[in-house]
């Protein structure tokens, strides 16, 4: 009987040429398409703002090889959904290419951004033709995990710092009575005796704020089953680092007030960003572990609900 429905190449490949067929689509694109990823390349590793961009595909490449014998088993082809995305993924892409005259990428700008989209749209286009849709589902996390290598535009990335000031602003205006340091706030100043300090945007914590985010989510998808209470974890860090970042400035100005104002510019200003995101391990760590104990205990009921 004649089979209209022939296996494909890639369903009947192996590991390793199922491999070569998912690394396939992104090496082209880095060859055509090598103005806005060296733009990309060049922002994260230029502006610090964008420094952990840098740090999702590396870490969504772990994760894949660490859930790799759950994610990978089964794995069939699927070009019905993975050519329309790759497609997609070239098209976002294209408007830069190679030829001579091209456009520049413009990073900071949503176009810019759309683009590197495509790049990660290419990727997850890339594994569901070479894996399928069943190690796609599986790998869902770590796929949708390389969208926060995408810049922010500038305009967002100004609205996210502007937030971080304000809410950090706010929790150092209820920090300084509770620890009876005198302080007056106008906007994001405050004046203490002999000196006034503004919480800059240098001061907003962006680069620790995105990366507890990115640590948060990884954290949350290896330890924990829910996708309510990963997501419930990831949210909270973003309180704990607007009062950590409280807490840093209202010790400064304290130190700066009492000791000596050399706390304004000395080491433990520049520096001591590390020392207060301990503080952000000592909160989140016991909080996962609650998380944790009350996905066990709902497990639990579960089962002897369903004996």
């Amino acid at each position: 009987m004649l089979n209209l429905f022939p296996v494909s190449p890639a369903e009947s490949a192996g590991p390793r040429a199922r491999l070569a067929l998912f690394l396939a689509a992104p090496a082209l694109a880095l060859w055509f398409f090598r103005a806005p990823l060296q733009a990309w390349l060049d922002l994260t590793l230029r502006d610090e703002r964008y420094a952990c961009a840098l740090l999702a595909p590396l870490l969504a490449g772990v994760l894949l090889v660490a859930r790799g014998a759950r994610i990978f088993a089964g794995a069939q082809a699927c070009p019905i959904a993975g050519v329309p995305l790759l497609t997609l993924g070239a098209a976002l892409l294209g408007r830069w290419g190679a030829a001579p005259g091209a456009a520049l990428p413009v990073p900071g700008d949503s176009a810019f951004s759309l683009r590197i989209a495509g790049m990660v749209i290419l990727l997850a286009g890339s594994f569901l033709l070479a894996f399928g849709l069943r190690p796609a589902r599986a790998a869902a996390f770590p796929l949708c995990f390389l969208f926060l290598a995408v810049p922010l535009p500038l305009a967002a990335l100004d609205r996210l710092v502007r937030f971080l000031q304000y809410g950090s602003a706010d929790a150092a205006a209820l920090l300084f009575p509770l620890l009876r340091i005198p302080a007056l706030r106008e906007g994001l100043v405050f004046s203490l005796p002999g000196f006034d300090i503004e919480i800059a945007e240098q001061c907003s914590g962006i680069r620790s704020s995105t990366s507890l985010v990115l640590a948060g989510s990884v954290a949350g998808y290896l330890f924990l089953r829910f996708p309510a209470g990963r997501l419930a974890f990831v949210l909270l860090t973003v309180p704990v680092v607007i009062v950590r970042n409280a807490l840093r400035i209202v010790t400064l100005s304290g130190l700066a007030l009492y000791v000596s104002q050399g706390f304004l510019h000395g080491r433990l200003h520049r520096y001591g960003g590390l020392v207060f995101s301990l503080l952000d391990l000592a909160v989140l760590g016991p909080l996962l572990l609650r998380f944790r104990r009350m996905e066990e205990r709902r497990s639990e009921r579960g089962e002897k609900c369903h004996p």
